[in-house]
């Protein structure tokens, strides 16, 4: 009996048994994990609360003391890497974020941390303001969307009027870079503006009513803001050229009847430029405005579009058709599907394929097979459609009525998340007659000016 008692316990566990030993053991091990990630990720989005905190009375006190709202400031990859700054003397904690956007009244502070169970990223940032509201209408910085760029749900616009630009005619056209954040516009008497904050804040470049470019209607942007062409509409006007984001202009090419419109590729190479008067007349460059090429005659054109590689070209007329372009505007086909129509506004989706017009005291009417049929929007109603501005996809829309043909009670901003089939009014901005819209690629924020007032920055989230 011994000796079998002693076989017995040498034999040691079996398989089994280790096999659920480690299992129990892998169990336990899953359980402590998760706690103790649980347990870190809390603290980081204290941690990452804590830091907005601590920053908030930083940038109260450095206005206070300096009579400005704060400065710019971010700690990323792109930006200063989690370096200190000087004048804020903050150094974030260990793995945060922290991005400080600021005008000449208020600042937005946002923070996030990979690592964080809740503010894991620049679109699920914790937040602190100078005043409720603040960050729906400042944009993050550059240097953190290129990082971490938010994702929008385009549930919620939010219009707010850029006092700081001054109360003008803003007849003259805007134009967006990709990301919305450098933006320009100009007046009836030859003001340009710009912004490189998405309209935070504005500086003057050019004069109001200088001599040779007053009237201005109509700019187009690179993708990146760097490059910008501008037209003037006065008689015998030229087109004008910036490659330093409007800083500086070069006059370029003239025509006798004025510009009225133009539009480019996204790299700011391909242009297309057009004049209204009879006869109307197409021009087109393939060297950043440079050099320009008559094309062909289309009397009373109204608005022109471009792909986003500029060789798909739309434009409008007013009491005709739609023609379209599909060689960078040497030749052109009247689109008949379009009917003759007051058309007005146009805008294009980076391919080319999904087409967006507007008709004066008419509806708005789509393409998906680039202008060769169209479908009228009902949902849109019946407004002057003066412009008109689509994400790159096509699938967010932006319109604005001029207040043609006795629709004066009702010349709002609309918007459109479902490629024009319905409309919603965003009664935020007032009633104005809406000239010119600019987006940025996806839709989340656009420009906008009326013939009178402000402009007005819109933030899709």
């Amino acid at each position: 009996m011994n000796a079998y008692l002693s076989r017995r316990s040498n034999r040691g566990f079996t398989i089994i048994e280790l096999l659920i030993v480690m299992i129990i053991i892998a169990i336990l091990a899953a359980i402590i994990l998760i706690a103790y990630n649980g347990v870190t990720s809390s603290a980081r989005d204290k941690s990452v609360l804590s830091d907005l905190d601590g920053l908030d009375g930083i940038e109260t006190d450095y206005g206070i003391k300096n009579n400005v709202a704060g400065l710019a400031w971010y700690s990323g990859p792109s930006g200063t890497n989690g370096a200190p700054d000087a004048t804020l003397s903050f150094t974030p904690s260990s793995g945060n974020i922290i991005d400080v956007v600021v005008n000449s009244t208020d600042y937005c502070i946002r923070g996030y941390n990979p690592n964080s169970a809740t503010y894991k990223t620049l679109s699920t940032a914790a937040k602190k303001e100078s005043t409720s509201g603040v960050c729906n209408t400042i944009a993050a910085s550059a240097a953190a969307i290129a990082d971490s760029p938010i994702v929008n749900t385009f549930t919620t616009f939010t219009l707010t009027a850029q006092t700081s630009a001054g109360s003008q005619e803003w007849t003259g056209g805007v134009a967006s870079s990709s990301n919305g954040l450098k933006l320009v516009a100009g007046d009836d008497c030859g003001k340009v503006v710009t912004s490189t904050n998405s309209g935070s804040t504005w500086v003057t470049q050019i004069a109001e009513c200088p001599t040779g470019t007053a009237n201005w209607k109509g700019f187009t942007s690179s993708s990146d803001g760097t490059k910008l062409v501008g037209v003037s509409g006065n008689s015998g006007g030229y087109i004008y050229t910036s490659t330093d984001s409007g800083v500086t202009w070069t006059q370029r090419a003239s025509t006798s009847n004025g510009w009225a419109y133009v539009a480019g590729s996204s790299d700011g190479t391909k242009l297309v430029a057009v004049s209204r008067l009879s006869p109307g007349y197409v021009y087109t460059s393939t060297d950043s405005g440079v050099t320009w090429t008559q094309r062909t005659s289309i009397n009373s054109i109204m608005r022109v579009a471009s792909s986003s590689d500029g060789t798909r070209l739309v434009l409008t007329t007013y009491g005709g058709y739609i023609y379209t372009s599909t060689d960078s505007g040497v030749t052109w086909t009247q689109q008949t599907g379009s009917g003759s129509r007051n058309w007005g506004g146009v805008a294009s989706s980076s391919d080319g394929t999904k087409l967006v017009a507007g008709v004066y005291g008419d509806y708005i009417y789509t393409s998906t097979d680039s202008g060769v049929t169209w479908t009228q929007q009902t949902g849109s109603g019946i407004h002057g459609w003066a412009t008109i501005a689509s994400s790159t996809d096509g699938t967010k829309l932006f319109a604005g009525d001029d207040g043609y043909s006795g629709h004066y009670s009702s010349n709002y901003i609309y918007t459109s998340t479902d490629s024009g089939v319905t409309w919603t009014q965003q009664t935020s901005a007032g009633s104005h007659y809406w000239w010119n819209i600019a987006s940025s690629s996806d839709g989340s924020r656009t420009l906008f000016s009326p013939e009178v007032g402000y402009l007005y920055v819109g933030v899709y989230q």
